[in-house]
């Protein structure tokens, strides 16, 4: 059996983590849980995971020897040696393809490693050092199955988002991601685009009909709440000293003028809905903060969005006003 044709495409994984502009840290981490999953396919350079990596070859050697005695015992038992070897290497055939789909799936979250953040931006690295061995081992399972370029491209998008940051997605969410069907999937993509700051879907006044259907099933099945009896909830935001609410998204920034806690109709995401949602396709923060702007209250004295300049601990830099939407000026004119 040529195992190379089904595998070619894996080889050197570890020469493009060096490309994706990760730091040292997130490069072990990511070479690591790569090892695991693909085993013996990919070479480690990384002289401090020798040891880890040792380890992953006897395993595979112990994993040979196990595949042997399998094939002296099927013998005994059917009487034939060729009809054993034969019995094995449909085995290891299906054994191939499954290693194939974690090996795509491998390869397609180190391109996702090497996209830039936001804006070109680094993101701050996590400080822990690798990726949960438990965790790895379950999603290894998932990736297994993924037979589809686009089952294997989430898949890529969770292995990529836990190499960066440790402890994003839960072994929840992997058990829910399998579950999606078709259907589940795109009323949630659709209903995540009103989401804000991450948390919430932005509730809308006429909370009926075949909306709220689709909400209430996606509530059912875990991924947002508070959609029955209630209907959502209020989140409230309080004005700073001078009297203006920040509300972010991406490098943007929504601020308005008010003179009360600004308090907004809001269906708030599970844990699950939240790291689900933080997996899909980006919608342009100026859609979202428009939308929102759309939603406020005429007691809002004015709204408009500025740039995010530069971020410090807690101290925000804003530009100027890039569009205004609401002027204090104007409605008092």
């Amino acid at each position: 059996m040529k195992q190379d044709d089904h595998l070619s495409n894996e080889v050197g994984v570890e020469a493009r983590v060096t490309e994706t502009g990760l730091s040292a840290k997130a490069k072990s981490r990511a070479i690591a849980a790569f090892d695991r999953l693909l085993g013996s396919i990919i070479d480690i350079p990384i002289s401090k995971l020798e040891s880890y990596a040792n380890r992953t070859r006897a395993q595979g050697r112990l994993e040979t020897s196990i595949l042997d005695a399998a094939t002296d015992r099927v013998a005994g038992e059917i009487g034939s040696q060729t009809d054993a070897a034969r019995l094995i290497d449909e085995f290891s055939a299906s054994q191939v393809r499954l290693l194939a789909n974690k090996g795509c799936v491998v390869q397609q979250a180190v391109e996702h490693l090497c996209l830039p953040g936001p804006e070109g931006k680094t993101e701050p690295d996590s400080d822990i050092e690798e990726v949960d061995p438990d965790w790895l081992n379950n999603f290894g399972r998932y990736a297994e199955m993924a037979s589809s370029e686009k089952v294997r491209d989430l898949w890529a998008k969770v292995l990529a988002g836990e190499v960066r940051h440790p402890g994003s997605f839960s072994l929840t969410t992997l058990r829910l991601l399998t579950e999606l069907d078709q259907q589940m999937a795109s009323w949630f993509e659709e209903e995540a685009k009103f989401r804000i700051m991450g948390e919430f879907i932005l509730r809308p006044d006429d909370l009926e009909g075949e909306r709220l259907e689709r909400l209430v099933f996606l509530e059912q099945v875990g991924l947002i709440h508070h959609v029955v009896p209630i209907g959502g909830i209020i989140q409230g935001f309080e004005p700073n000293s001078n009297g203006f609410v920040a509300l972010f998204e991406g490098n943007l920034c929504l601020r308005m003028h008010i003179d009360h806690e600004l308090k907004l109709k809001v269906i708030p995401f599970t844990r699950v809905g939240i790291e689900i949602a933080s997996i899909l396709p980006p919608v342009d923060p100026t859609i979202i903060l428009m939308r929102l702007a759309n939603s406020l209250p005429n007691e809002v004295k004015s709204i408009d969005i500025c740039r995010v300049l530069s971020r410090h601990q807690d101290h925000i830099r804003l530009s100027g006003p890039i569009q205004v939407l609401r002027s204090e000026t104007t409605d008092s004119g």
